[in-house]
């Protein structure tokens, strides 16, 4: 069961997203309500929270795991990732998985009809 565990490790990754250009309000962050994100600001503090809203000049949502209430505004943010699925590296891990599954599952047949043979021949 760790072994699929770690297979998994991988497939979740923190990405950059460009932070909206300042100017007339209306534009869109690449960010939505439910993404898990990590915020550098400016002044060096690092933030990771489950995203809330998406306001026009602010990203809120609550801290992981405290679920402290956050806002940052746009002009203070230095740089901006958001946790992605990496498909090509779930689908490989998926992949990954069923061949140990199948080795370990022929390893257990090999090995158990090699037994039951070897106990057939002394009788």
């Amino acid at each position: 069961m760790t072994g699929v565990s770690v297979l998994f490790t991988g497939c979740v990754s923190m990405r950059d997203v460009p932070l909206p250009a300042p100017g007339p309000p209306g534009q869109t962050v690449a960010v939505k309500v439910g993404d898990k994100v990590q915020v550098q600001t400016k002044s060096g503090e690092t933030f990771v929270f489950r995203v809330t809203a998406v306001e026009s000049e602010a990203l809120a949502g609550k801290s992981e795991p405290v679920g402290k209430e956050m806002r940052v505004k746009y002009q203070d943010i230095a740089s901006l990732q958001v946790e992605r699925v990496d498909v090509a590296r779930t689908s490989l891990a998926g992949v990954g998985t069923v061949l140990i599954i199948v080795g370990v599952a022929a390893l257990v047949f090999v090995l158990g009809g090699g037994n039951q043979g070897i106990n057939n021949v002394g009788r």
